[in-house]
Parts: C-alpha cells; sequence; structure tokens
C-alpha cells in the first residue's frame, strides 16, 4: 500500500486495518470538517462506507457493500471516480439554476396574473412553457455525459450511476436481490456483534 500510495503522490496512508478503524478513521476527517468519499468492495468495508458522506461500491464487490453505498461503479474501474465528481457538480449547478430561474419567473408572473394585466389562459400556457424549459435544461445533464464520453473515447456513459437508477430487474432478479438484502442484514448484525465484542 505504502509503495502505491508514494507512486501516486499520496502522503497519508492507512492499510492492514480492522473495520471498525476504517470507520474511526473517517469519522476523525469529518470532525475536522472534511468531506470524505470511501470506495470499497468487501464487507470489511461495510462500516467505513456507512459513516462516509460519499460512499461508493465496486460492481463486483459484496451485496452488503453495494447496499450500504450510494453509488455503484458497475466496471469496477478506479478511473471512473473524477468522472463521478464531474457529474455530481454538474447535477447541483443544473437544480440551483432551475431553483433560481423558477423563483424569478414566479416573482415576476404571479404579481401580473393578480393584476389581471394578461389572459389566466397565457399566464397558464407561460407557467406550462417554465415547466418545460426547466425539464429541457435538466435533460442537458444527459447529453453532456455522452459528450463528454464521445471526447475521451469512451463507448459507455453508464459505468457510473446511483444505486437506485439501476435498470428494472425481473422477477427472478427481484428475488435474488430479496435473498441478497435478507443477506446483508444478517451480516449488518454480525459486524456489529464483533464490534461489540471488540469494545
Amino acid at each position: 500500500a505504502e509503495a502505491i500510495a508514494a507512486e501516486v503522490g499520496i502522503d497519508h496512508v492507512l492499510s492492514e486495518v480492522r473495520p471498525d478503524e476504517k470507520a474511526a478513521a473517517i469519522e476523525r476527517l469529518r470532525a475536522q470538517g472534511k468531506t470524505v468519499c470511501m470506495v470499497g468492495d468487501g464487507i470489511n468495508d461495510t462500516p467505513a462506507l456507512a459513516v462516509a458522506d460519499c460512499a461508493v461500491a465496486m460492481g463486483g464487490g459484496s451485496d452488503i457493500a453495494i447496499e450500504s453505498a450510494g453509488i455503484l461503479l458497475p466496471s469496477g474501474n478506479l478511473e471512473k471516480l473524477p468522472e463521478l465528481f464531474d457529474i455530481s457538480r454538474a447535477t447541483i449547478r443544473t437544480i440551483r439554476q432551475n431553483l433560481t430561474w423558477a423563483l424569478f419567473y414566479n416573482l415576476v408572473s404571479i404579481p401580473i396574473a393578480a393584476l389581471g394585466v394578461l389572459h389566466p389562459s397565457i399566464c397558464a400556457t407561460a407557467m406550462s412553457a417554465s415547466s418545460i424549459g426547466v425539464l429541457m435544461h435538466s435533460l442537458r445533464l444527459k447529453d453532456s455525459n455522452k459528450r463528454r464520453d464521445v471526447s475521451h473515447g469512451r463507448k459507455s456513459p453508464d459505468d457510473v450511476c446511483p444505486r437506485h437508477l439501476l435498470p428494472p430487474m425481473s422477477g427472478m432478479d427481484r428475488r435474488r436481490s430479496a435473498a441478497h438484502a435478507r443477506r446483508a442484514r444478517c451480516s449488518r448484525v454480525i459486524l456489529a456483534r464483533r464490534a461489540d465484542r471488540a469494545l
């Protein structure tokens, strides 16, 4: 771990630590006011994923790690992390722009409609146009992701996704997912008991 860290320019390294020690290290960083992103793929990463501000699991990781994380990297490619942060920033920026536009539009249009300056049908049409404009502006995120993939020569734009936006599952997949969730809950209980014994 230290050799790889030295090669990529990382100064602070923690290796060969227990799951509770990983979680404690993240909590110390958060107590210092830092935002922590944890990337993991195993059962031993679950406590740290649970306490991190941003939890990322690998597609080939354990079920409990995937359940604990809010973001899934299906390809397991760490080079996708910068793209993940770019998508997050672009999403937050789009949300703020939509809120600003909606606030400005309502501050202007509501008094005009209340004073009867415009016909109610015109006001209703303008309201619908505003909603469509917000929707189209949000859809630009998808287009920007495609342009980014083309510019970097990537064929698949879907290697970074929130876990709750994965494709719909078939009946058999749902049953398997339910079984995985039950195993994940049992694993959480086991981890909690082991942590209590360690304390």
